[in-house]
Parts: C-alpha cells; structure tokens; sequence
C-alpha cells in the first residue's frame, strides 16, 4: 500500500524536482544580474566623482594659465615700451623702463612656474587612479 503511493507520488516528485532545478537556476541568474547592476552603479559613480574631480582640476589649472597669460602681456607691453624708449631716445628714463620690464619678466617667470609646479602636482595626484 506505502509502495504504490510512493509509486503514484513519483511524478509529482520529478515535477517538483525539475521546478525547484529551474527556481535555482533564476535565482543564480537574478543574483548575477544583481551583482551587475550594483558593480555598474558603483562604477558609474565612480566615474561621476571622477568626472568632477577632473572639472575642478581643470578650472584650476585654466585659471593659473589665465594668470600666467596676464602676466606675459604684461611683461610683452613693459618690453615694448622699453624697445620704443631705446628707438625713440626721448627723455624717458631707459632705466626705469628697463627695470620695469625686469619685473614684469620676474612675474611672469613666477606666475609660470607656480603653474608648471601646480599642474605636476595633479598630474602626480592623478597618476594612482589610472
């Protein structure tokens, strides 16, 4: 009698058997499909910060550059005034047209250099997360 309803039960056994093989098998593919999402999400924030942190270091180094431009047109427009007091041999103090011009050049050398110094130090910074 125990044997024929184990008998009779068979089927359903498989049946359920096959449907709990096809339950693992979506389970193992929804956690795959979990970890992929999470791993994307994590990476497109990543690269959200990254992009960020890449404008700031940007907006940066263009301002020192703007200064360092400045600062050459200064020191372009003090050589010119310099060069016109040499062709010209007006009354103007070469002397001092020459000293400004001197210092004009200092700070533009200046200015280039805390920018050269500014933009190797991100570029290090920068060189850990490539």
């Amino acid at each position: 009698d125990t044997k024929a309803a184990l008998v009779a039960l068979r089927p359903r056994i498989r049946e359920v058997h096959q449907q709990l093989s096809s339950m693992k098998a979506k389970v193992v593919g929804a956690r795959r499909q979990h970890q992929q999402a999470v791993e994307s999400e994590k990476l497109r924030r990543q690269e959200a910060v990254a992009r960020k942190g890449a404008k700031d270091i940007l907006d940066e180094i263009t301002a020192l550059v703007k200064e360092a431009e400045e600062a050459a047109e200064k020191t372009s427009a003090a050589m010119e005034a310099l060069a016109k007091s040499k062709a010209s041999e007006t009354t103007e103090d070469p002397q001092s047209a020459f000293e400004e011009a001197e210092k004009a050049v200092a700070a533009t050398m200046a200015a280039c250099e805390v920018a050269d110094g500014k933009i190797k130090q991100r570029l290090e910074e920068l060189k850990p997360h490539t």
